[in-house]
């Protein structure tokens, strides 16, 4: 009898001391209730110890939206607690008052003495709507925190594409991201700015992007090859079919995106192309979604289905959206290209090389009302998923509860041994406490060669830097959007109204998402 059951599918201020649903697209308004509470009742409940009461301070304050109310939501960025920061953080999408805003540069922003201050605030500026001068950007672009300057180059990124950088600002902002696009030290800055570039300045952008697209740091060839647009019309998917045999993992895969951007048979010929020679799985998966995009098919590894299908296209055939019955055919049975791959816990894995995350924290060590300890039965069946691994798969393991623990420093291929090594460190770690998700998701990353991660949580983060799932998910999207990675989540136990925004988190990375319960 199976011990899983498949649930559900997808893929310088005054500040008050403290006790130290789906976004809108970044930058957007949010709105909030009516407030009850006066501002001096909000002001106190910002002080209480618990970190609840100040949470719901904070959208309290966000709700009445004066100068003095955003004021305290600002402090709110330094709260002790992940859960008022993150709220706070997140609050800021409502803030119209350019005043209010400005004041996101101060010493209870992006001059704080502390660093997560420091990023929430540059990440905050790219959300807020209101006006906000670009000297506050340009005089922090030169920050010693990378973290910092890579957040503020996104953050103008996303103004700059919701249409709110004025002309006025745009050749300081040009002149001031033009040396972090070429000269950085940091690759995800340099990369950073050259997305940001292109959205503020794409004449300014053209030079560089080209130069950056053929060489150096997988990273910024990236970001470049993502940015492509600012080149002529015919050299975008041009400089993608040079990239789709060869290069780096995140290269490889941008190309094919851009060349299914561009809609067309001969487009459609290539994904087909790279479909039948492509030795990478997770590639091959790209390839597929492209495919099943501009198909409206449900199809999958199906190589044959495929080639049938672009061949009955006309030969001027352009994509276009499909609604309704024209969505597509009814899935027939997958032909796996190459060896089977292996699942965890009934989620096929889709990469060849991946790290997967396993939550200790909570009751998981515990005996359930069966009798059964949910640990043992995530040792037997990562034991099964290891031993089903390819040859050609390189993998690391990363369980965590307040503090992660790494197997190995980067991805190993799954020989006999290491496969019998990685099972004896798994059944042997003390990990457990609380979910730190965030800094699991940290240790993980270090690994430059990762393409997937497989998370296996209860959904429940706390003790972490961030504990709100839908900031993680926005967070994930600007850490991993150069890199490629996908991140897949094994959700245990979890009801379908935290299932939601799970799932929207592995659908902004690429990756799917499968509800289980351990039996």
């Amino acid at each position: 009898m199976s011990v899983v059951r498949a649930v559900f599918v997808v893929l310088g201020l005054a500040c008050v001391p403290t006790a130290v649903a789906q976004l809108p697209p970044s930058g957007g308004l949010v709105s909030f209730p009516r407030q009850k509470k006066t501002f001096e009742e909000l002001a106190k409940d910002l002080g209480d110890r618990r970190a609840g009461r100040r949470a719901e301070a904070v959208r309290g304050l966000a709700g009445l939206a004066s100068l003095e109310a955003w004021k305290l939501v600002i402090c709110a960025l330094a709260d002790g607690e992940a859960e008022v920061a993150d709220e706070a953080q997140l609050a800021l999408a409502g803030m119209e008052d350019p005043a209010a805003a400005a004041l996101l540069a101060s010493s209870a922003g992006l001059g704080s003495g502390t660093a997560l201050v420091r990023r929430r605030a540059a990440e905050a500026l790219g959300r807020v709507p209101a006006a906000v001068d670009a000297s506050a950007f340009v005089r922090f672009l030169g920050a010693q925190d990378v973290d910092v300057r890579r957040l503020i180059a996104w953050s103008l990124e996303r103004r700059a594409r919701g249409r709110r950088v004025p002309a006025e600002d745009v050749s300081a902002l040009s002149r001031a991201l033009v040396p972090l696009a070429t000269k950085d030290a940091a690759p995800p800055v340099r990369a950073a700015a050259i997305a940001a570039l292109a959205e503020i300045d794409p004449a300014a952008a053209r030079s560089i992007v080209a130069a950056a697209v053929a060489k150096g740091d997988a990273v910024v060839r990236c970001a470049a090859l993502a940015s492509a647009r600012v080149l002529d019309p015919a050299e975008p998917v041009e400089f993608a079919k040079k990239h789709l045999a060869n290069g780096p993992f995140a290269v490889r895969a941008t190309a094919l995106e851009l060349v299914g951007a561009e809609g067309t048979k001969p487009a459609c010929r290539v994904l087909v192309d790279r479909l039948e020679r492509e030795s990478s799985l997770r590639l091959r998966w790209i390839a597929v979604r492209e495919l099943q995009r501009l198909s409206g098919s449900d199809v999958e590894l199906n190589l044959p289905f495929w080639k049938a299908w672009v061949e009955r296209l006309a030969d001027d055939w352009t994509f276009a959206p499909r609604t309704g019955a024209e969505a597509g055919n009814r899935k027939p049975q997958r032909e796996p290209l190459g060896p089977e791959t292996s699942q965890f816990l009934g989620l096929e894995i889709g990469s060849e090389a991946l790290a997967i995350l396993i939550d200790l924290s909570g009751s998981i060590r515990l005996p359930g009302k069966d009798g059964k300890v949910a640990k043992d039965v995530v040792d037997r069946e990562l034991g099964r998923t290891l031993d089903g691994f390819s040859k050609r798969t390189r993998f690391n393991l990363v369980p965590y509860g307040t503090k992660p623990e790494r197997w190995a420093e980067a991805c190993r291929p799954a020989t006999k041994e290491t496969v019998a090594d990685a099972k004896r460190f798994f059944a042997a770690t003390d990990a457990g406490g609380y979910g730190n998700l965030w800094a699991a998701l940290e240790l993980a990353l270090q690994d430059p060669e990762v393409e997937n991660l497989l998370v296996l949580t209860d959904g429940q983060i706390t003790a972490s830097e961030h504990v709100n799932v839908e900031l993680v998910r926005e967070l994930l999207v600007e850490r991993l959007r150069f890199r490629k990675i996908a991140v897949d989540v094994l959700l245990v136990g979890a009801r379908p109204l935290r299932q939601a925004p799970w799932r929207a988190l592995c659908a902004a990375t690429g990756g799917r998402m499968l509800a289980v319960e351990l039996e």
